[in-house]
């Protein structure tokens, strides 16, 4: 038996899945920008996948995030507010969520979830668990949406997105935050 899927069995399942289509483009589109980083057109393309809509239809399912010990007060507030407005939202601090069928694993939780809110700060750059969560996102063709909470440079995560900035203006932020990541009624 032949385990190669054809393209017609490949279009079939991006049919009935958009998100992995979306995301097995994001994949093909950040290697290229990985080796051309000025490539105007594959970066249009990957901002493209990343807009508002598709995060909202990504988020659908839930969200995770990403966010260092020192940041666990702010992450707590995102996760409450996020909550609040209807989302699931799986963190180390709520893995035992509502349901019984919730995520109950940090691996499950990469994998069920399609969009990473990835909470910045400089010492979130120097967490080892938070640098891996990002890089499982980023490998896999996921949304990440970058949440800046302390100023720090994140030009090496080659986010192509503008992150959410929470320094000056909480409320903005999380006014922000909310339009990007509601649910659609």
């Amino acid at each position: 038996m032949n385990a190669r899927i054809t393209i017609q069995q490949m279009n079939e399942v991006f049919r009935k899945s958009p998100l992995i289509e979306l995301n097995t483009r994001r994949i093909a589109l950040r290697r290229i920008l990985r080796k051309h980083p000025n490539d105007l057109k594959a970066r249009d393309a990957l901002q493209r996948t990343q807009q508002v809509k598709v995060v909202r239809l990504a988020a659908k399912d839930g969200v995770m995030m990403a966010f260092c010990k020192k940041d666990e007060a702010f992450a707590t507030e995102v996760h409450t507010s996020l909550k609040v407005g209807g989302l699931r939202v799986w963190q180390d601090a709520f893995d035992g969520l509502d349901t019984d069928n919730w995520v109950t694993t940090r691996e499950e939780a990469i994998e069920y979830n399609n969009v990473l809110l990835l909470i910045l700060s400089e010492a979130a750059l120097h967490d080892d668990n938070v640098m891996a969560t990002y890089q499982s996102f980023w490998d896999s063709g996921k949304l990440i949406v970058p949440l800046l909470y302390k100023t720090c440079n994140i030009q090496h995560l080659n986010l192509y997105v503008e992150p959410i900035d929470f320094r000056q203006d909480m409320l903005a932020g999380f006014h922000r935050l909310m339009h990007m990541v509601r649910i659609p009624k």
